[in-house]
């Protein structure tokens, strides 16, 4: 199959070196690595395309995914503290 589109990721300096460090355990680039990585997720979350989540199964899906946020609660405290200082 043919690979003509790109995804461009930013990260951290720390998160570079270490996702260079892994791919090259592998013995492969760091692309490779990354496209590994992103189609695994892809498939795990594929029953989900087109599906109407209800709310707390939509947090829960949000959760699994282990992104780098704080809690809700927090989040929504300092978005709306934000807005408030404009």
């Amino acid at each position: 199959m043919s690979k003509t589109k790109r995804i461009q990721v930013p990260l951290s300096e720390e998160d570079d070196k270490l996702i260079r460090e892994v791919a090259k355990l592998y013995k492969i680039s760091v692309a490779e690595w990354m496209r590994r990585i992103a189609l695994k997720e892809a498939e795990r979350d594929r029953n989900l395309i087109g599906k109407k989540l209800k709310p707390e199964e939509a947090l829960e899906a949000i959760a699994r995914m282990n992104l780098p946020v704080g809690p809700v609660r927090k989040m929504n405290r300092e978005s709306l503290l934000g807005r408030l200082e404009d």
